[in-house]
């Protein structure tokens, strides 16, 4: 029989009946990546161009070598956030998502209103001076 309060319940502070988890401390890196993320999308979804957005995805994942960098990463609502993750094939053919072995600065990427471009680290977005050559 197992005693204790566990991994998950030793993680959370009980407060009355309800429990509430421990915030983890973001890196630098990770706020400096949120905040421009969320400047340069005016916090509107970069997928969709209508909703509000909530969620900051990396174009590489994280456990690929992703980093916090600007051009690894899109602002995205919930739903578009969702759908990008999903639907692996698409996203790789958007520029959503990117490879291991490939540079996310270097991998144009489909945004609303704007088509495909480049994300630059600086927070700049720079469109290919030919949209065939991007697709």
């Amino acid at each position: 029989m197992r005693r204790g309060p566990g991994p998950k319940r030793a993680a959370a502070i009980t407060r009355g009946k309800a429990m509430v988890k421990r915030r983890r401390a973001m890196s630098p890196e990770e706020k400096a990546g949120k905040k421009g993320a969320h400047e340069r999308s005016g916090l509107v979804c970069e997928r969709c161009g209508r909703a509000h957005a909530t969620e900051v995805h990396h174009r590489k994942n994280r456990s690929q070598g992703g980093t916090w960098a600007l051009s690894n990463l899109m602002d995205l609502c919930s739903p578009c956030h969702l759908e990008v993750t999903a639907f692996k094939t698409i996203a790789l053919e958007q520029g959503w998502s990117v490879l291991r072995e490939q540079d996310p600065a270097h991998e144009p990427v489909w945004l609303a209103g704007r088509g495909y471009c480049f994300l630059a680290d600086t927070g700049e977005i720079h469109e290919p001076e030919d949209q065939d050559d991007a697709a």
